[in-house]
């Protein structure tokens, strides 16, 4: 399971989103279609600044458009909201990570 974080300039949790079996359908292998979410790994912590929020925008509303399943719709529309405050805050960026990890 993937979590999904907004981070502000200082590396703080702004907020997290995560749903059970989003690691089914985030990660995409198609990467001409999906260069971002394409990047996603099962091992790593992978950062997306403010300036990669557009096309990660476009991507999610592609993907949500494929999925079946209404959770994962609103667990796609979730992020997409995380990515529009991320480009709306300046150095504010957003992770997604497959490593659980505790607030404060």
């Amino acid at each position: 399971m993937y979590s999904i974080i907004l981070q502000d300039s200082l590396n703080n949790e702004v907020t997290r989103v995560f749903a059970a079996g989003n690691e089914n359908y985030l990660p995409q292998k198609n990467d001409s279609v999906y260069p971002y979410l394409s990047e996603l790994s099962d091992s790593s912590f992978d950062v997306f600044s403010q300036q990669d929020m557009v096309g990660l925008v476009e991507e999610l509303k592609t993907l949500k458009k494929s999925v079946i399943e209404d959770d994962q719709r609103k667990h796609i529309a979730e992020i997409i909201n995380i990515a529009i405050q991320c480009l709306n805050k300046p150095n504010y960026k957003v992770c997604f990570t497959p490593f659980f990890q505790s607030r404060g």
